[in-house]
């Protein structure tokens, strides 16, 4: 019976990361890398503030 739990147990855990790892494959975020990048407000675009000077 122990075998058996060991045996369920070991296959879950190949399942897991089997799953772990081909959802990482398969997201379009390639390695963690930085987040898209937010839309800029009036008061962060440059050429909004230059004209605010004219």
């Amino acid at each position: 019976m122990l075998r058996f739990f060991l045996l369920a147990a070991i296959f879950f855990a190949a399942v897991y990361f089997g799953i772990r790892m081909a959802q990482r494959r398969g997201s379009g975020n390639a390695g963690g890398k930085s987040a898209p990048r937010r839309p800029l407000g009036p008061d962060d675009d440059p050429d909004f503030l230059r004209g605010l000077g004219n």
